[in-house]
């Protein structure tokens, strides 16, 4: 009503992805909701490299295959600066709106080799000492107060009756799983960090940055 050009871009977890098959399914939709443009996933997560893709109002495939180097986070940053440029270029005058719910930090932690492979070993210490690292930075840093503590991770994993076992009992083979998986999530938050700063260099180099 204000003359914004809307776009939605990722994440779309208010309409499930087993509504598509409802008629009237589409009302939960991101364009019944008043957005011009959607380009992302219904529900919380789906693949990096196979995604469940919607493009506006029907699903489509990915533009490119995994083999060609196709990553979900990488494209939905890539539609993102397109929905804008094309706004801008036919609606010069209007302001714009773009939500951007890239849900690459959710399961799966997909990323390029060469992403994960930065962290390699990093996180070989286990999750008990690396917590402890972490909260002990977050103090230092004033993210969390001085007096912030958590409990060890061994039984808290909600619904779950094991638990999550203390580091010092897993197997040789389950702490390198373990720490390649924290590889793989580390990796994925630097990949993801990195899309955001390309969105921005583009905003950047087109002018509205200071103003967006």
């Amino acid at each position: 009503a204000n003359g914004y050009r809307s776009y939605c871009v990722g994440k779309w977890p208010l309409s499930p992805p087993e509504a598509a098959a409802v008629a009237c399914s589409r009302q939960s939709w991101p364009l019944a909701h008043g957005f011009h443009h959607f380009y992302g996933f219904l529900g919380d997560r789906t693949s990096q490299l196979y995604p469940d893709l919607v493009y506006d109002d029907r699903y489509v495939d990915a533009p490119y295959p995994p083999a060609d180097g196709y990553h979900l986070t990488a494209d939905l940053a890539e539609m993102a600066m397109t929905f804008i440029h094309d706004g801008t270029q036919k609606h010069p005058a209007s302001p714009w709106f773009c939500y951007l719910a890239l849900g690459a930090d959710s399961s799966p932690d997909v990323v390029p080799r060469e992403w994960a492979d930065q962290y390699r070993g990093r996180f070989e210490m286990g999750y008990d000492r690396y917590r402890e690292l972490v909260l002990a930075g977050m103090k230092r840093l004033g993210t969390v107060p001085a007096g912030t503590w958590t409990p060890a991770a061994e039984g808290c994993a909600a619904g779950d009756a094991a638990g999550v076992p203390a580091w010092q009992s897993l197997t040789a083979a389950q702490k390198r799983l373990a720490s390649q998986l924290a590889e793989s999530a580390a990796g994925l938050a630097s990949y993801t960090d990195y899309q955001i700063g390309r969105i921005l260099s583009y905003l950047r180099s087109c002018g509205p940055l200071d103003d967006t």
